[in-house]
């Protein structure tokens, strides 16, 4: 019969005490040995998966399939670290210059000083791991322990510890979000044991918090196009854009209509593009709730949408969805193709419809970002004509939530 863990109180906050059900020096050594594995021949091969895996994602809910359905919480809660902090250290390491013996010495050196910290401290699973699985003092240590050695898995990117700490905290909030959304028969027992009866791993709002930190995770740590093996991200590049809008002319003196201004008559207006956003998406009246940016290939709009998203993932009385046009099937209804396209048709983390009536009025409130609308044009269709199909389903769309 599985012990109950034991609750204690650390000079932080409160949580459970593993050490009941996890002995360090009986799990410690197989946890180094698959790191080492990580480091050298990547996360498939140290948990024995094919290399045909597919997304990354789907190698790391594949590899917790080899956690058993009857260990005790306190096990499973290492697992869910162990597994975690594996696949966000792989999610990180250069591969352009794999150095066997180097990476071993260091993994092993990293690993030795985290465990002797955590023997000092306790393992303990705060309460708050639920929420921010980067509380857990366990992955801190070991963290750290890393990214003092990063010269030997970061060879030649330039990147301060603290910087090179954060994405780690994005992959590895990803990792734990993802197996939690996806194998919730798995993990539901940690929160029972947490004391957290009314966490359910299955709802609705964990599986818009896994979403959130694969925002998260794919500005701050996925590679850019050409960087696979350097592992630079987006966020490492991103340099915010300015813009320019221009202002029209009040009524004329009729009070009619507005008049149209010559070219060479409007104002322009420059702006940090986003600040803009930001508080627009906090200010904007009834009246201006679709905001458009424009501009022509390359000039940095997806960027710019992309790192709109990873902020407002942060926001916790908002909902970002990050839609790309060229992804759905712009012949359904507008909410019908973007379910689809987050239920049925990606690898992603809705089992839900996210544009579900429930998901519109009961949740916080949504903010719908639409990349690629030139990207949708087919060849020989006009872009006008398409630009007036999606506004006008746009326009459906919002008065179903009016509705």
């Amino acid at each position: 019969m599985a012990k109950k863990p034991r609750h204690r109180k650390s000079q932080s906050e409160p949580g459970v005490d593993l050490t009941v059900e996890v002995q360090l020096t009986a799990e410690w050594p197989e946890f180094v040995t698959n790191m080492v594995k990580v480091g050298i021949h990547g996360f498939l091969t140290a948990f024995g998966l094919l290399e045909s895996a597919g997304e990354a994602v789907s190698a790391l809910t594949e590899a917790a399939g080899a956690i058993r359905i009857d260990s005790p919480p306190g096990e499973r809660a290492w697992q869910l670290f162990a597994l975690s902090f594996a696949w966000a250290f792989d999610e990180l390491r250069a591969t352009d210059q794999v150095d066997g013996e180097k990476i071993e010495i260091a993994i092993r050196s990293a690993l030795e000083a985290a465990k002797s910290a955590v023997k000092e401290g306790g393992q303990i699973m705060p309460y708050s791991f639920l929420q921010r699985p980067t509380t857990l003092p366990l992955y801190q240590k070991t963290r750290d322990k890393f990214t003092e050695h990063r010269v030997a898995f970061r060879a030649g990117v330039e990147e301060s510890s603290r910087a090179l700490a954060a994405r780690f905290d994005a992959a590895f909030n990803r990792a734990v979000f993802e197996l939690w959304s996806h194998r919730v028969e798995l993990f539901q027992p940690i929160a029972t044991a947490l004391n957290a009866p009314g966490f359910v791993a299955s709802s609705f709002d964990l599986q818009w918090a896994a979403y959130r930190r694969r925002l998260i995770h794919d500005f701050e740590v996925r590679p850019v196009f050409g960087q696979e093996k350097t592992k630079i991200s987006l966020g490492q590049l991103y340099i915010p854009l300015r813009a320019v809008w221009y202002e029209q002319e009040p009524p004329n003196e009729r009070g009619s209509a507005l008049v149209v201004p010559k070219a060479r008559e409007r104002k322009p207006r420059i702006l940090r593009l986003d600040d803009h956003l930001d508080s627009w998406v906090r200010t904007a009246a009834p009246s201006d709730q679709i905001k458009l940016i424009g501009g022509g290939p390359g000039s940095g709009k997806s960027t710019t949408i992309r790192a709109f998203a990873r902020r407002l993932a942060d926001v916790v009385d908002l909902r970002p969805l990050l839609i790309p046009l060229a992804h759905i099937n712009i012949d359904l209804d507008l909410r019908d193709a973007v379910n689809s396209l987050f239920v049925e048709r990606t690898q992603g983390t809705f089992r839900d419809l996210p544009l579900s009536r429930h998901a519109v009025e009961d949740g916080p409130p949504l903010v719908l970002l639409f990349d690629g609308l030139d990207e949708l044009a087919k060849p020989g269709e006009a872009a006008n004509d398409l630009t007036r199909l999606f506004i006008s389903k746009l326009v459906r769309l919002e008065q179903f939530r009016l509705a």
